[in-house]
C-alpha cells in the first residue's frame, strides 16, 4: 500500500522545489574521467517529526538526521548515452535507534540511437530499501505493537526495463513500446515476507503531432502482479489493463503539461475486481518568468496491503514557486487525496489525506543550497486507528563540487 513515509514526505518537498525552480538549482562541476564524467552530490536534512509512527494516539516524536550522498557516471558515444549512479539514504533517530536505516540504490541506463528513426532505452536497478515503522504492514497496529518490533521491514527491489521509440523527433507520428520487470523481496518477519511481489508492466502507444509542440497520445498499458506467498497470491494477485487517450504540450499559452484519461480494469484473485474511468494530468503555468504554478490531478487503482485488495485513489495538488531574488526562492504546496480501500473483509475504509507544505531555498554558492521548511499531514479515516496528524519541520543542505 502506498502511504506517506518520513523519507517520501521530506524528499517530495525538496525535490519538487528543486525541480520547479529555475533560479535556485545546483550547478555541479563534473570530474573528467575520460570517457566518463563523474558527478558527486551530497544532501543532508535535520528533521523534527512529531509522529514518527503515524499513530492516532500516544504519538512519538523524534529528531532525525538524514544524509544522502550520491555519485553518477555518464558517457556519450556519438548519439548514444550511458549512465551509472549509486546513492545512499541514511536516517538516524534520536528517540529510538531501532528505527535507523541505511538505504542503497544502484541504477544503470543506456540510450541507444539505432537509426535516425529508432531509439532504444534500457535500464536496470537494484535497491536495498525499508518501510518506515507505522507504514505498510505496521500501519494502524498501535504504539504497543510497534514498540515490540526490533526494526523496520527491509526489502530488496530489483528492476529491468526497456523502451523503444520508432519515429524521428520531428516526425508527424511516433510508435512507442515498453516492458518492465520488478522483483520485491522482504528480509524479516513472516508478515513482511508474505508481501514478496513480482510485477510485469508492458504497453504500446502512439504519438501524433497536431501542432509544432503539441501531440495527441494513445496508450494501452498492462500490469500483472504475482505474490510469492500462496496465501497472499490467492487474495491479491492482480491484472490491470488501461486504455488511455491524452495530449502533451510545451510552452503553449505559458503552460507545459500532460493529460491522459480512459478506462481501466483491475482484476484481483480474490474476486474484488474494480473498473472505471481513470485520468491523470500535470500542468505547469508560468505567467511570469519568475513565477510558476503547478497543478496535478489523478484517479486510478493501486495495490494494497491485506486485508485491502486494492485502493482507488483520487488526488488533487497545487504548488506555487516564486523566485524572489536570483538566489532565493519559495514553494508553497497543497494536496488532497481520497483513498477508497477495496477490502476482502468487507469493512469500509475510506481515507481523506491532506498535505500542506512550505519551503524556502537560498543558494549561497553555485555548489551550495541551504533550505528549510515545514509539512503537515492530516488523515481523516472511517476507521479510527488511521486518523493521523503529523507535522515535520526540517533544515536541508545540498552540495556539489
Amino acid at each position: 500500500m502506498k502511504k506517506l513515509t518520513l523519507s517520501s514526505l521530506t524528499a517530495a518537498i525538496a525535490l519538487s522545489a528543486q525541480g520547479a525552480v529555475a533560479g535556485v538549482a545546483l550547478d555541479p562541476q563534473a570530474i573528467n574521467l575520460e570517457p566518463f564524467q563523474l558527478v558527486p552530490l551530497l544532501g543532508a536534512q535535520m528533521i523534527m517529526d512529531d509522529n514518527i509512527y503515524n499513530l492516532s494516539a500516544n504519538e512519538v516524536d523524534s529528531m532525525i538526521f538524514v544524509v544522502s550522498p550520491s555519485v553518477s557516471l555518464s558517457a556519450q558515444d556519438r548519439d548514444n548515452t550511458y549512465t551509472l549512479s549509486y546513492g545512499i539514504n541514511a536516517g538516524f533517530y534520536s528517540e529510538d535507534g531501532d528505527n535507523n536505516y541505511i538505504d542503497h540504490s544502484l541504477s544503470a541506463g543506456a540510450g541507444l540511437n539505432m537509426s535516425s528513426r529508432a531509439k532504444l532505452d534500457l535500464g536496470a536497478s537494484f535497491s536495498l530499501l525499508h518501510d518506515d515503522l507505522g507504514t505498510g504492514a505496521t500501519e494502524g497496529i498501535g504504539a504497543a505493537a510497534i514498540a515490540a518490533l526490533s526494526e523496520p521491514d527491509q526489502y530488496r527491489l530489483a528492476g529491468l526495463n526497456g523502451g523503444i521509440t520508432y519515429g524521428a523527433e520531428g516526425a508527424l507520428g511516433q510508435v512507442v513500446a515498453n516492458l518492465g520487470l520488478t522483483n520485491k523481496s522482504y528480509d524479516r518477519t513472516a508478515a513482511a515476507v508474505a508481501r514478496d511481489l513480482d510485477t510485469l508492466n508492458y504497453g504500446v502507444g502512439l504519438r501524433y503531432r497536431v501542432m509544432p509542440k503539441t501531440k495527441v497520445t494513445f496508450d494501452i498499458e498492462r500490469s500483472e502482479g504475482s505474490y510469492k506467498n500462496a496465501a497472499t497470491a490467492n487474495q491479491s494477485d492482480f491484472e490491470q489493463t488501461a486504455f488511455l487517450v491524452g495530449a502533451t504540450w510545451e510552452n503553449s499559452a505559458q503552460t507545459t503539461g500532460r493529460i491522459r484519461m480512459g478506462q481501466t480494469e483491475r482484476k484481483v484473485a480474490s474476486g474484488f475486481d474494480k473498473s472505471g474511468f481513470t485520468y491523470d494530468a500535470n500542468v505547469t503555468w508560468s505567467p511570469r518568468e519568475l513565477t510558476r504554478f503547478n497543478f496535478g490531478l489523478s484517479n486510478g487503482f493501486s495495490d494494497g496491503t491485506l486485508p485491502t485488495a486494492s485502493i482507488e485513489s483520487t488526488s488533487y495538488s497545487a504548488a506555487w514557486t516564486q523566485d524572489w531574488l536570483e538566489r532565493l526562492s519559495t514553494t508553497l504546496s497543497y494536496s488532497l487525496s481520497n483513498q477508497d480501500h477495496n477490502r476482502i473483509d468487507n469493512v469500509i475504509r475510506e481515507d481523506d489525506i491532506t498535505n500542506i507544505g512550505a519551503k524556502v531555498d537560498y543558494q549561497m554558492r553555485r555548489w551550495l543550497i541551504l533550505g528549510g521548511g515545514v509539512s503537515a499531514k492530516s488523515t481523516d479515516s472511517t476507521l479510527g486507528q488511521y486518523n493521523v496528524d503529523r507535522n515535520v519541520f526540517f533544515l536541508s543542505v545540498q552540495a556539489s563540487l
